[in-house]
């Protein structure tokens, strides 16, 4: 016997449950997100659903940065306006297309000039990110020239940033 799963069923109720999860998180000063949360954050404001704006002042993404995630990786930093440590932590567990169909749906955009395309930057940027940490760059191939761009917004938009870490 076969087991069919409704990814689009499966998807509308992880996205109902961290939409809910994300609201009670509003004040809580450290987060830490894998990437099928990422994925899926990133297809709700795909969606025109934004995340909460977050007190956080330290989050961590275990993820990659490639195409799925780019525009959440956005979103958190444009809802996190007091963030002071980033952390991207890349691990070979941290790969994940299990929404990727239901994704494509929502998203058509160029990924290699995703951050130099965007109009303005998060006020975090502008007025608190202090620390970037970027972990386990390069595990896959893919991921080198997105960190690579990324990276370089980040220096350009960001004021007080005091330190960059790449390891």
């Amino acid at each position: 016997m076969t087991i069919y799963r409704d990814r689009s069923n499966e998807y509308i109720r992880y996205e109902n449950m961290l939409r809910g999860l994300l609201q009670s998180l509003v004040h809580v000063k450290k987060i830490t997100s894998g990437t099928l949360a990422i994925q899926v954050l990133s297809m709700m404001e795909a969606k025109g659903l934004r995340s909460p704006l977050l007190n956080c002042e330290s989050l961590t993404l275990n993820t990659h940065i490639w195409k799925p995630v780019l525009p959440e990786i956005a979103n958190m930093l444009e809802s996190s306006p007091k963030l002071k440590t980033l952390v991207i932590m890349a691990s070979s567990s941290s790969y994940c297309d299990y929404f990727w169909d239901e994704y494509t749906e929502h998203r058509n955009f160029d990924e290699k000039s995703y951050w130099t395309s965007r109009k303005k930057p998060a006020l975090c940027l502008m007025s608190s990110l202090q620390e970037v940490k970027f972990i386990g760059l390069g595990i896959y191939d893919f991921d080198f020239h997105f960190h690579l761009s990324f990276s370089q917004f980040v220096l350009k938009n960001a004021r007080v940033l005091q330190k960059k870490v790449i390891n």
